[in-house]
């Protein structure tokens, strides 16, 4: 099925994080914003790219939670954890110093 991007893998990783709309996993204004700034078939534009909403996202998961918005917060970290997921999927090399950091 494609979504967005012709490459199979990219279109399957981008439906597999957008399932997870229904558990508060994901935002698809999230997921579209990113997978736009993406190059079709760059695997090191993938993993910049979602890393840098990632850490958008944390860092607003962050923020709530130092205000007292546990809500807002729980649901910035779950994305935060999908969009993590998302990014380091396509990283092939079991050696990656970057999986590490994840």
């Amino acid at each position: 099925m494609k979504i967005v991007f012709n490459d199979h893998a990219f279109s399957s990783l981008l439906l597999r994080a957008i399932t997870e709309t229904f558990y508060k996993g994901a935002d698809i204004g999230e997921c579209l914003s990113t997978v736009y700034r993406i190059k079709e078939g760059d695997f090191e534009i993938w993993y910049k790219e979602w890393l840098k909403t990632t850490k958008r996202i944390h860092k607003y998961a962050n923020d709530c939670i130092s205000e007292g918005h546990t809500i807002s917060s729980r649901e910035a970290y779950l994305r935060a954890s999908n969009y993590y997921c998302t990014a380091e999927f396509l990283l092939v090399e079991p050696e990656d110093p970057r999986i590490q950091l994840l």
